[in-house]
């Protein structure tokens, strides 16, 4: 997961924003941290996941967003074979994928004065390796690379601490078709993720 890390420093970065700002612009921007879990034909791995994004707020429901994923370098199959007729090696078969995702949203108004929650969809423009490490030898690389876009979609709760900052709870899907060696085959991504969002 190569650039969580630094997804992670935008978190601290969000309260401590102009407060000159707030509630001018219909700006907010978000990061969160979570879990992705990728299959393929029946095999899935899951793996850390943290996104960074960037909304505009048109209506007091409706909204649009701009957004970095990196859902992380999942193990999806590990499996067990011979060199020659007697030396035995583990091997694993894993998918390394991020995403830029443009999406409309739909939040309802507060309840109970802080929840909120609503629905987004969009477009997701992929990139997955797919990278294949021998355990016993620490040998491997990248066996295919495959890019795209998919549609996603996906549920959000918020729960506001105060007008500028939310926390949020979310839960998003896609699937898309990735090429190894001539052939195609369907991959799925979940991800479910908590964050914090702060409006400018």
């Amino acid at each position: 997961m190569k650039n969580a890390f630094k997804l992670l420093i935008a978190l601290p970065l969000l309260s401590a924003a102009p407060l000159t700002l707030a509630e001018t612009t219909g700006f907010a921007v978000t990061a969160d941290l979570g879990s992705a879990r990728q299959s393929a034909e029946g095999d899935a791995g899951n793996a850390t996941s943290a996104s960074l994004g960037l909304s505009y707020q048109f209506s007091p429901n409706w909204s649009a967003s701009l957004s970095y994923i990196d859902y992380g370098n999942a193990d999806v199959i590990e499996f067990s074979d011979t060199f020659g007729d007697d030396i035995m090696y583990n091997a694993t078969i894993s998918a390394d994928s991020t995403g830029l995702g443009l999406h409309a949203q739909y939040m309802t108004d507060r309840m109970a004065g802080h929840w909120s929650f609503g629905g987004r969809a969009g477009l997701v423009r992929w990139d997955t390796d797919i990278k294949l490490a021998i355990e016993q030898i620490g040998a491997g690389g990248t066996m295919a690379s495959d890019s795209g876009i998919a549609f996603s979609a996906g549920l959000v709760a918020a729960y506001s601490i105060t007008e500028q900052l939310d926390v949020t709870l979310s839960a998003d899907f896609m699937q898309y078709s990735i090429e190894i060696e001539d052939e195609k085959g369907d991959m799925d991504n979940s991800r479910v993720a908590l964050g914090l969002k702060y409006h400018f």
